[in-house]
C-alpha cells in the first residue's frame, strides 16, 4: 500500500493538471499566434493588391471612356454642320462635306474603341498579375474589400486569443510555483496554503485558456 498522505497525493494531482495545462496553453498561443500574423501579412498585402486594381483598371476605363467621348464629340460636330447645310440662306459648301467626314469619323472611332476594349491583355503577353489588376471589376474590388474586412477581424481575433493564452500561461506558471512550495513545506499549514493558492491559480489558468478558445 501507498504511503503517500493526501496532501501528496493532492499535489501530486495537481502538479500533473498543471504540467497538462501548461502544454495545452502553449500550444493555444503558438497556433494563435501563427496564424494571426498570418491573417495580418495577408490584411497588409490586400490593400496593395485592391490599390494596384482600382489604379490598372481605371486606366483602361478612363482610356476607352475618354476615346468614346471624343467619338461622341466628333459626331455632334458632324452632326451639327451637316443640320446647318440644309439651311437655305448663309450655308457654307464646305459644310455638308466636312459634316458627313466627322460624322463617319466618329463611328470609326467608336468601333475602334469597341475592338480595343474586347482586346484581353492576357492575349497581348501582360503577366497573370498585372492582366488581372487591368481587368479588376467593381465587383471583384468589392469583394476583395469584404475579405480583407474578415482577415482584419480574424487577425484581431487571434491577437485576442494568443493575449489571453499568455496571461493563462502567466497563471499556469503562478500555480507552479506555488505547487512548488507547497512541496517544500509538505503538510504544515504553509504547504497546505500554497496547495490552494496553486490550485487556485491552475482554476483560473483554465478558466482563462477555456475563453481564449471562446
Amino acid at each position: 500500500m501507498s504511503n503517500r498522505t493526501g496532501f501528496e497525493k493532492t499535489l501530486a494531482v495537481l502538479v500533473g493538471f498543471t504540467a497538462l495545462a501548461a502544454s495545452l496553453l502553449a500550444t493555444l498561443e503558438l497556433d494563435a499566434g501563427r496564424k494571426g500574423d498570418r491573417a495580418s501579412l495577408l490584411g497588409a498585402r490586400l490593400p496593395v493588391q485592391i490599390f494596384q486594381g482600382i489604379a490598372a483598371s481605371q486606366l483602361r476605363s478612363d482610356f476607352h471612356l475618354n476615346t468614346e467621348r471624343e467619338a461622341s464629340a466628333t459626331g455632334l460636330q458632324g452632326l451639327a454642320r451637316l443640320l446647318s447645310s440644309f439651311r437655305e440662306h448663309g450655308a457654307l459648301d464646305f459644310e455638308d462635306p466636312l459634316g458627313r467626314s466627322q460624322f463617319t469619323a466618329s463611328k470609326r472611332l467608336r468601333a475602334a474603341a469597341l475592338e480595343m476594349a474586347a482586346i484581353s491583355p492576357r492575349s497581348r503577353g501582360v503577366d497573370p498579375a498585372t492582366a488581372a489588376a487591368i481587368l479588376a471589376t467593381p465587383k471583384q474590388l468589392a469583394a476583395q474589400v469584404r475579405v480583407q474586412g474578415r482577415v482584419i477581424d480574424s487577425a484581431n481575433a487571434y491577437s485576442t486569443r494568443d493575449g489571453k493564452a499568455v496571461f493563462a500561461l502567466s497563471l499556469v506558471a503562478i500555480a507552479a510555483a506555488l505547487l512548488g512550495l507547497a512541496a517544500v513545506f509538505k503538510g504544515g499549514p504553509g504547504g497546505h496554503i500554497a496547495l490552494g493558492a496553486g490550485a487556485v491559480a491552475l482554476a483560473l489558468s483554465t478558466i482563462w485558456g477555456l475563453l481564449a478558445l471562446a
